[in-house]
């Protein structure tokens, strides 16, 4: 006990000590003479500190001791809450001592007290968050002395937690940094059980204990709303973390004397006046909440560390009050707000900022923010009225940011005209790995964003870049020259409606030898409207060079919405020797794609929307890799498609292809075929007898094919493999369901059965009988059926029935029949107007066959249990 109360308060004693001493010695002025008595108080607290280690040597089965030792604990949570009292007044009297003498100085003294400051089952982390949460609880200290920040001494407390193996599976973003991590089941629930006691996790299951939670200071309460705890006045005052939903906070905010951590998630729409007498409160964080309005209280809260406001879209704005907060160190948001940043000199993540005229909106106040890192997002840029206003913000000097995004407003409330100059002074730190620029108006990019070659060799001003993203820029007419950035692995370029040609200028002049995007690994080319020709680019870099590589790393490639693209050569793709993807969609005037003759790595080929093609790319059949085809909306594809030689593909979809007549030939020779998916092909007439073949399929779904007349009945005979298969609807004046005789032989795996019927249907097939293994069944647009068949009965595995779009469907099976059917647990009706009638619960003709059945939800309301939907139909 001993060891779990000095592990657990421990530190808030050292930290009390330390402040105590410190607010001491430096004799803040606040009319207040309490140098004697904070002295005193930090001798107390070492003295408790000592005898607490004490208490290591004495009996664990005493329990005097123990509650002794409780006793002491309580004191010094209460000191440490005393010592935040006394540093939120101090907070506050600089807050506004700030606020006042920000009225008379000048921008240049602001900048160097700025610069002055800048020398001194298995849970996901987030480790970010992790680290400021352990700064609201005091667990974290810098130290001004070594220039030391809490985040870093963080950063190292994490590390060593990571090396004790306490997180697993760690999930790193695209630069390199720790995103989060999993503490692993078992290691949370020794966590729980050494701070058992101070502990809890409430749930609907869970009593309030007076006397048990005396001593809880941290409480997660998991409930979706309704039966929210009562929680004992007690309990609440003592509490330092809540993770809650906005109504539970709500109905203790005013008890929450000693809060230090607040996240809220979910819950009702408005957060209560007395969010501002959480002088404690030093983490904040709100995510998928309806909350609209934050009350002004929220100004008030001096000690805050980090602010969120996350996923929050109801949230209209921030309080104008925000600039008194000068502890900020972090504040998230989902979208840009006006914040006043002008006194908050010691944040460390902004964002978003959005410029403004308000005080303290200005391009010019981010350059006082020396100490920013992560990610920044810059809007409304079309408020800098000026370069000189724009080289104010420092960018250059802002060494720790890693991605930078800058924006234009696509409808400007005005329009300086001067986006040339504003980018050329948003030079930034060549540490930087990611960049977007959105919206801007000029003609040309920046020097700072070209490749300098020179004599005496390469420099790359952003050479550190890994991604890089170009989006509605209209007025440029070209791309910069990237191809020599080292580190490029994501380029995406979208809506440049001037560019015409692409290819000669995303190479750098003047090089004599070259490997161009050395490292780019995805490339987007998006809604260029008016791209006509992408050239050959190792021919335009240096014409007879033998040693010249282009995208060697290259591994996706996307062009999507280039209507008038007609050329497009990357000097084909035998270079390409890691290009695994390859989607081409919405190029209508494209005639043919470059050969694709030895792409060996290639895995996923899609084509949409390209109705220039007659034809699949030459060399296709040499791609032994390709696992994944998908042709949609290619009108003028001929019928003559050929799967010879792509022996490991898996999956073939056929969506709108309207020249496909048949089934592709040599899908026998694809040994390795599982799924094939044929949906709205309106001139497909037969299907070949090459399906027959297909052994290995387990997925099979041939959809809205409405000439579609003759089946073979014996085709699915072989497909003994068969887990989900989707028909129909098929030729109109068909009236019975076709080349469903055979099914039964490839029941045995057959678990989901889709079947979209007609008019002219008057019945459903009786083969449906044998299907004893089918868990899922839909039945949908059966509009000439009157009654569903005893036969259904027979599916003793059916865990799952859904019916709709049968408008004159008006009987189901007899009760014997759906009794039998004991596995099923789910029942959807939609879009059945008779049927819904007669299944109306208590009181409908039919709801006696149904009324056992557990979950029941007719057209979109749940009528029985609650129905929960099957998102894995196909």
């Amino acid at each position: 006990m001993a060891e779990i109360v000095l592990a657990l308060v421990s530190p808030f004693i050292q930290d009390a000590v330390t402040r105590a001493i410190s607010f001491a010695g430096e004799k803040i002025s606040l009319d207040w003479d309490f140098e004697k008595e904070l002295r005193e108080l930090a001798m107390l607290l070492a003295m408790i500190q000592e005898v607490l280690k004490d208490a290591e040597k004495k009996q664990e089965s005493n329990q005097a001791v123990r509650l002794w030792l409780q006793h002491l604990a309580d004191v010094a949570y209460d000191a440490v809450d005393v010592l935040d009292e006394y540093a939120y007044e101090v907070l506050k009297h600089k807050a506004k001592t700030q606020g006042q003498r920000g009225k008379h100085v000048s921008s240049s003294s602001r900048l160097s007290q700025t610069q002055g400051q800048r020398r001194t089952q298995d849970f996901v982390i987030a480790k970010d968050d992790l680290i400021q949460l352990w700064m609201a609880q005091g667990f974290v200290h810098g130290s001004n002395e070594s220039l030391v920040k809490m985040e870093d001494t963080g950063n190292e407390y994490f590390n060593e937690l990571l090396s004790s193996a306490l997180f697993q599976d760690i999930k790193w973003d695209s630069y390199g940094n720790i995103e989060s991590c999993k503490m692993h089941d078992l290691v949370h629930d020794l966590t729980l059980l050494v701070s058992k006691g101070e502990t809890l996790v409430w749930d609907a299951s869970c009593n309030f204990d007076v006397q048990n939670c005396s001593t809880i200071r941290h409480l997660r309460v998991e409930s979706n709303g309704e039966g929210l705890p009562t929680i004992p006045r007690s309990v609440a005052q003592r509490l330092h973390s809540l993770f809650s939903n906005v109504d539970v906070f709500c109905s203790m905010a005013s008890d929450l004397k000693s809060l230090r951590s607040l996240k809220l998630k979910g819950g009702g729409k408005k957060l209560p006046a007395s969010l501002g007498k959480l002088k404690h409160l030093r983490y904040l964080g709100i995510s998928e909440t309806y909350v609209r309005t934050v009350p002004k209280s929220f100004s008030e809260l001096y000690n805050l560390q980090t602010s969120k406001f996350v996923n929050c879209y109801e949230l209209e704005k921030l309080p104008n009050g925000m600039a008194n907060l000068i502890n900020l160190r972090h504040i998230y948001s989902s979208r840009p707000r006006d914040i006043s940043i002008m006194q908050l000199t010691s944040l460390r993540t902004l964002s978003h900022f959005a410029v403004g005229t308000k005080k303290g909106c200005q391009i010019e106040h981010l350059g006082w923010l020396s100490q920013l890192e992560g990610k920044l997002e810059i809007s409304k840029l079309e408020y800098v009225r000026s370069k000189l206003e724009a080289s104010k913000a420092n960018l250059k000097e802002k060494t720790k940011l890693h991605q930078l995004k800058l924006c234009w407003s696509y409808e400007r409330a005005v329009n300086n005209n001067n986006d040339e100059g504003v980018l050329e002074c948003f030079q930034p730190h060549s540490n930087l790995k990611s960049l977007t620029i959105d919206g801007y108006k000029g003609k040309m990019f920046p020097s700072w964003m070209v490749n300098d070659v020179n004599s005496s060799g390469s420099s790359f001003l952003l050479g550190n870049m890994v991604e890089l993203e170009l989006i509605n820029c209209y007025e440029c007419t070209c791309i910069p020259s990237l191809g020599l950035m080292p580190c490029l692995k994501v380029l995406y370029i979208a809506s440049m409606a001037n560019v015409r040609r692409m290819g000669h200028e995303l190479q750098p002049n003047g090089a004599e030898s070259i490997r161009l995007f050395p490292a780019l690994e995805k490339l987007t080319v998006h809604g260029m409207k008016r791209l006509e020709e992408w050239v050959e680019v190792v021919e335009d870099a240096v014409a007879g060079s033998q040693g010249v590589i282009a995208f060697p790393c290259l591994e996706e490639l996307l062009i999507s919405g280039c209507p008038l693209l007609e050329t497009w050569s990357m000097g084909g793709f035998s270079s390409h020797h890691k290009l695994s993807e390859l989607r081409i969609e919405w190029c209508s005037k494209l005639m043919a794609i470059p050969g694709v003759n030895g792409l060996s790595t290639l895995k996923k080929l899609e084509l949409k929307g390209c109705n220039g093609l007659g034809s699949l790319p030459i060399g296709l059949g040499s791609c032994i890799s390709l696992q994944f085809l998908r042709i949609e909306s290619c009108k003028n594809l001929n019928s003559a498609l050929s799967m010879n030689g792509l022996t490991s593909l898996e999956g073939l979809y056929l969506f709108r292809c309207d020249g496909l007549t048949c089934l592709p030939i040599g899908l026998d020779s694809c040994i390795s075929f599982q799924a094939l998916k044929i949906e709205f092909c309106p001139n497909l007439i037969s299907i070949a007898e090459d399906i027959r073949k297909l052994r290995s399929l387990s997925f099979l779904t041939i959809r809205d094919c409405k000439n579609l007349r003759s089946i073979s009945e014996e085709w699915l005979e072989s497909l003994t493999r068969l887990k989900k298969l989707l028909l129909g609807p098929f030729w109109s004046e068909l009236q019975e369901f076709p080349g469903l005789t055979s099914i039964y032989q490839s029941h045995a795996l057959l678990e989901v059965l889709i079947l979209f019927g007609w008019d002219k249907l008057k019945s459903l097939p009786h083969q449906l009988r044998h299907l004893t293994a089918l868990k899922q069944l839909r039945l949908q647009d059966f509009n000439g059926l009157e009654a569903l068949p005893e036969c259904l009965g027979d599916l003793s595995s059916l865990h799952r029935l859904e019916i709709w779009n049968c408008s004159n469907l008006t009987h189901l099976p007899s009760i014997e029949a759906m009794r039998r059917l004991s596995n099923l647990q789910y029942l959807r009706i939609l879009d059945c107007p008779k049927l819904k009638k007669r299944c109306a619960k208590k009181r409908g003709r039919e709801w006696s066959k149904i009324s056992h059945i557990p979950n029941i939800e007719i057209h979109d309301k749940d009528v029985q249990g609650k129905y929960e939907y099957f998102n894995d139909w196909f």
